[in-house]
Formats: C-alpha cells, structure tokens, sequence
C-alpha cells in the first residue's frame, strides 16, 4: 500500500471483517493493462481509489472514467471510492462492499 488513503481502506475492509482483497494488482482491460487498488477475483470486484492527490483534474477523472469502462468490459465490477467514502461514510461503504464480497456470493 502506497497512500494515505490505501491504508485506511485495508483498515477498514479489516475492522469490519471483509475477505482481505488483493492490493495493487495488474489487470488486464480490453485494451490496456490497469493497476487496481484492491481486486477480490472470485468475486469479480475491482476497488479504486480515488483520492485527492491523483484525481482532481478533469484530464485525471477523464483516465480514471476510461480505465473503468475498459476493466468492466473484461466483466470486472469496478467500484471506485474517495477519501470520503473510505473515511467518513465507512458503514455506507461496508454496505456496498459486504453484499459484494461475502463468501456465500461465490
């Protein structure tokens, strides 16, 4: 893990009992390789995360929003949350996240 922001989401998705994911992963799209913040495979659930730091600019939220498209072609959900979502609507998140990667969805 490599931000601020990563760090807290893995506390989270820990505190809260969520199967760990796999971090920072490659993942082929249709048409490009992207690095995925957190990836649960069996589940088909990709997390990015978009915090300040790397996605302010229109140009970064116009790569971020085409690197999306391009792993939900593979058929990768791909969810994507901000520092908000991670640090002050962390039961918000859970409860997008738990139906997602529980272990009876398999």
């Amino acid at each position: 893990m490599r931000s601020e922001l990563e760090r807290r989401f893995a506390s989270l998705v820990c505190l809260r009992g969520l199967p760990p994911p796999q971090t920072n992963v490659l993942v082929d799209g249709e048409t490009a390789t992207h690095e995925v913040d957190a990836l649960w495979p069996e589940h088909r659930l990709a997390v990015q995360l978009a915090g300040w730091e790397f996605h302010h600019t229109r140009r970064d939220r116009e790569h971020d929003a085409e690197s999306d498209t391009d792993l939900e072609l593979t058929g990768l959900r791909v969810m994507r949350l901000t520092w908000d979502d991670v640090t002050t609507r962390e039961a918000r998140t859970v409860r997008r996240l738990e139906p997602l990667v529980s272990h009876d969805r398999r």
